[in-house]
């Protein structure tokens, strides 16, 4: 899934200039935008029609794992498609105005899009942009990636302290920089499964 933080967002918070035919900037884009989607359980960036099986348990309200809810394209009950005037939409859940969601496993099907735009599209005018706290988050620990490894040119690091003395490769540096720091978990804690924001 492509980054929902871009080149100029990493010139910005470096104060230097990336390019997007650096591999540096493409790895640590990634990571920063995995490390969000990890933590919070989200894809994030926007996707259309995609296919949710879930658990009747004899309540009007299932809630969906995606947010924010875009559209509900269908939802089947026991294979067979609820009428759209019976369904509503309410924070992360799908709501049943006319009865309860029977007991079931896997018995009710929802398809719907969900997520941010990444980009806006001046053309619609309905855009709905990742929220500026999920970027500044990824982007806080692009920019560790890239500090950290766009500075080693592939080398490895080490350091000795009287007699102790570690060595870190390229690749547990940056493992380590695009982890999420406590704040950072802290304003992401809003978005995580289980939360509806």
């Amino acid at each position: 899934m492509r980054p929902f933080i871009g080149t100029d967002d990493l010139s910005a918070i470096t104060g230097t200039t990336v390019t997007d035919q650096d591999l540096i900037t493409a790895i640590a884009l990634d990571a920063g935008c995995e490390a969000v989607r990890s933590y919070t359980g989200q894809m994030i960036n926007y996707v259309e029609d995609d296919v949710e099986e879930h658990d009747g348990k004899g309540t009007r309200a299932v809630r969906l794992d995606e947010r924010p809810i875009r559209d509900i394209t269908s939802v089947e009950v026991d294979g067979v498609a609820l009428d759209a005037d019976v369904l509503s939409i309410r924070k992360s859940f799908v709501r049943r105005k006319d009865a309860v969601f029977p007991v079931g496993y896997g018995n009710i099907v929802v398809t719907y899009s969900h997520g941010w735009d990444s980009i806006p599209d001046d053309s619609a005018g309905d855009d709905i942009l990742v929220p500026a706290d999920l970027r500044l988050v990824a982007l806080l620990s692009a920019k560790r990636v890239y500090l950290a490894v766009g500075d080693l040119d592939g080398a490895v690091q080490s350091e000795n302290i009287g007699g102790y003395s570690y060595t870190l490769s390229i690749n547990d540096m940056a493992k380590s920089s695009a982890e999420l720091l406590d704040p950072e978990k802290n304003v992401l804690e809003h978005y995580r499964i289980g939360k509806i924001p």
